[in-house]
């Protein structure tokens, strides 16, 4: 009698104890982030004087699966990623990519007289711009990398008209993946201004 009343207190008291710990332990919060457009503006190019507005369709753009997913990366060494569980991006970083460098390259090359549109869009576009990333994120606490590789197609044709490939280090300005975010979408404007450059410079050629 007096074994079972001890091992029944035994069993209440690791179930309070077990409630209690339960209780107080507090869940960590993820936080989510996003890239932002840098204020974009125009180079000092000469104005394309044509009598058409020179459409341009981008996409697809493409990332690696490996990036594609709610957690932010860091890259760790050649052959190592990191996902970061409670630092996540606020949607698909895909969409989100393609949103900001639709913006970044519609700023830069607005006062040219071109407009983008999304490749999607069923509607004549004199260029079609291709863009993969191969990778990006966070290399170090003060560091992120862009490597990238673009095509520009006649939009008629499909003929490719120019291809390049671009590798981007920026630092970042303080530390964690607030900053590292900031650093991406600087990252992500310095791209879309080589891209925005190029096609300025065949638009120009052509006209």
């Amino acid at each position: 009698m007096m074994r079972s009343l001890y091992i029944g207190s035994a069993v209440l008291c690791l179930i309070i104890s077990i409630t209690i710990l339960t209780g107080c332990a507090v869940t960590k919060e993820s936080r989510f982030y996003t890239l932002n457009t840098v204020n974009s503006q125009a180079a000092d190019k000469p104005y394309i004087e044509s009598n058409e507005r020179v459409l341009i369709a981008l996409g697809p753009i493409e990332i690696p699966d490996v990036l594609d997913r709610p957690q932010m990366v860091i890259y760790s060494g050649v052959n190592e990623l990191l996902f970061s569980e409670f630092d996540r991006w606020a949607g698909s970083l895909k969409d989100i990519i393609s949103d900001v460098v639709m913006e970044d390259i519609s700023g830069l090359l607005a006062s040219d007289g071109m407009a983008l549109v999304s490749w999607r869009q069923p509607v004549p576009a004199t260029y079609r711009i291709d863009l993969q990333i191969t990778k990006f994120g966070r290399i170090s606490e003060n560091e992120i990398v862009l490597s990238a590789r673009w095509t520009l197609s006649d939009g008629e044709s499909k003929k490719v008209v120019y291809t390049s490939e671009s590798n981007l280090n920026e630092p970042t300005e303080g530390q964690g993946h607030s900053a590292a975010a900031e650093s991406m979408s600087r990252a992500l404007q310095t791209l879309s201004r080589e891209i925005a450059d190029v096609i300025r410079e065949i638009a120009a050629d052509e006209s």
